[in-house]
């Protein structure tokens, strides 16, 4: 299966795992706009399951790209 994460991390980046919800308050917009994102894959994330998953340091790196 695809998934749009980063391949590697630099060493030693400390990087949280965030559900949805968690994710969508961090990056303060709302749980279906951030959804809508991941099924595009216009946000990096990766599923376990049917649930979608976003790391911290991956989300920093979007949002700054995204400036």
């Amino acid at each position: 299966m695809k998934s749009s994460m980063p391949q590697q991390r630099e060493q030693g980046e400390a990087s949280e795992v965030l559900t949805l919800f968690e994710a969508s308050k961090w990056v303060k917009v709302s749980e279906r706009t951030l959804w809508q994102l991941a099924k595009d894959d216009a946000i990096p994330h990766f599923r376990v399951g049917k649930q979608y998953r976003f790391l911290t340091s991956a989300l920093r790196e979007w949002a700054v790209s995204q400036s």
